[in-house]
């Protein structure tokens, strides 16, 4: 899934899961807020199948982080372990 040729655009915009929206419209929560939206499953790996990239940018997919985590410990953990799938490919 890492090394496919054609790769889907991302959304930055999350979305409310279809079959669960009563409980995952979740915009105003966030809004103006210092908690990022993280990913369970990261949208950088589901870019080769257009419904999986979809479906990963629900909010069903994300749990609340902290924006320095998000964007510092846990991002590069994400980057290292990626390198660290196509070493062993």
């Amino acid at each position: 899934m890492l090394d496919c040729e054609r790769k889907y655009k991302r959304s930055k915009r999350f979305k409310p899961d279809q079959l669960l929206p009563k409980f995952t419209s979740l915009d105003k929560e966030y809004k103006n807020s210092e908690i990022d939206r993280g990913h369970q499953m990261a949208v950088y790996d589901r870019g080769y199948d257009s419904i999986e990239m979809i479906e990963s940018i629900y909010y069903s997919n994300m749990t609340s982080q902290l924006s320095a985590l998000s964007r510092g410990s846990w991002e590069r953990l994400e980057e290292y372990t990626r390198k660290l799938v196509k070493i062993i490919r």
